[in-house]
């Protein structure tokens, strides 16, 4: 049992629990996890392909080339995981891993012969993947993994690391509303400006999700592993790369 004291803004438990704090078990782990997660991929390739209908494109072969990208980007996040631990643990996946591996296989559009311009399946795809990551982000907060640190603060949520339940602050369903609102942008960007007109909405939506959560890191209990000044340079790197790729949208809508 967890005892006050152990954590800042300590709460006797869930209330939803009954008040009991609880050592946690593994038990549904995989379905809280998984669950979120497939159904934001589900939703992900929905959003591409109604976008990819709207203009007039070929559906089948995109979704089939983004199902491979997105296989892809499975392998990718538990690779990242596994080197940035070590090996010395397999039970966790890196986002960096998947959108990494994912973007790698996507790089190959332009030759893979899918009928659809390059620039047009790329802007379908940015506004599903980044709502289906905020869609299956909650999956982490649920299970227990990349958690925030405790906090007395108002802003805190109770949630557990599925060793001790506490106030801590939400940072996977932040990362989930930061996504949300970088997808959402692309959305409407490629809804007003057109697919054949969208190409950059793809970088810039990701540099400005992978700004924001620069900032969200700090909030982990356990922030990722860096080099020296590492999120310093990914900030600094993130924001010169949204400034040029808006700059080349609205050249290009203009």
């Amino acid at each position: 049992m967890a005892e006050a004291g152990t954590c800042p803004g300590y709460i006797p438990g869930n209330p939803a629990d009954g008040g009991a704090a609880v050592r946690e078990g593994s038990g549904d782990r995989p379905v809280r996890l998984y669950g979120p997660g497939a159904a934001g991929v589900l939703a992900g390739l929905a959003v591409q392909a109604l976008l990819l209908a709207r203009a007039r494109l070929p559906v089948a072969p995109a979704l089939a080339f983004s199902a491979c990208a997105v296989a892809g980007g499975v392998a990718g996040a538990k690779a990242w995981y596994v080197a940035v631990h070590h090996g010395r643990t397999f039970d966790g996946w890196c986002i960096q891993g998947f959108v990494a591996a994912a973007a790698a296989v996507a790089a190959v559009v332009p030759a893979a012969g899918l009928g659809i311009p390059a620039g047009s399946y790329y802007a379908a795809g940015a506004p599903g993947l980044l709502i289906g990551m905020a869609i299956g982000r909650p999956g982490c907060f649920w299970a227990g993994c990349c958690v925030g640190r405790p906090t007395a603060s108002r802003w805190g949520i109770w949630s557990s690391d599925r060793v001790i339940g506490c106030r801590r602050m939400p940072a996977q369903l932040l990362e989930a509303a930061l996504a949300l609102l970088a997808g959402l942008a692309a959305l409407v960007t490629v809804l007003l400006a057109g697919l054949d007109r969208s190409g950059p909405v793809t970088v810039a939506a990701l540099a400005a999700y992978t700004l924001g959560r620069q900032f969200i890191l700090g909030l982990r209990a356990d922030p990722p592993r860096r080099l020296a000044h590492g999120r310093l340079v990914t900030t600094a790197a993130a924001t010169a790369v949204l400034i040029a790729s808006i700059a080349v949208l609205e050249l290009g809508v203009a």
